[in-house]
């Protein structure tokens, strides 16, 4: 079972693990709309459910950083899947 070191830094949580993975993901610029593979390294057995920001990764047309869309992630045969989320209404509570 891999260890998992979780920290908080502002508004963002990282996660360290001991054991990772390598996965593909078929990544869209929000900015300008090209697209690219990307290869990361993800924590073995995670699931999460949130943005994510790749630090030191950027688009290579618009030079914009790399963030995934909020959604639920996780890995199958060596590849990142991105399932969509509802968004909580706020305005309603």
């Amino acid at each position: 079972m891999p260890n998992y070191t979780i920290s908080r830094e502002g508004d963002s949580v990282n996660v360290k693990c001991d054991s990772l993975v390598q996965a593909t993901y078929d990544y869209q610029c929000y900015h300008c709309g090209s697209r690219s593979e990307l290869t990361i390294e993800w924590p073995e057995n995670l699931t999460t459910t949130s943005e994510i920001s790749i630090s030191g990764v950027s688009c290579p047309c618009c030079h914009s950083p790399v963030k995934l869309r909020r959604g639920k992630y996780h890995v199958e045969d060596f590849k990142l899947i991105f399932e969509p989320v509802a968004e909580l209404d706020r305005s309603l509570s």
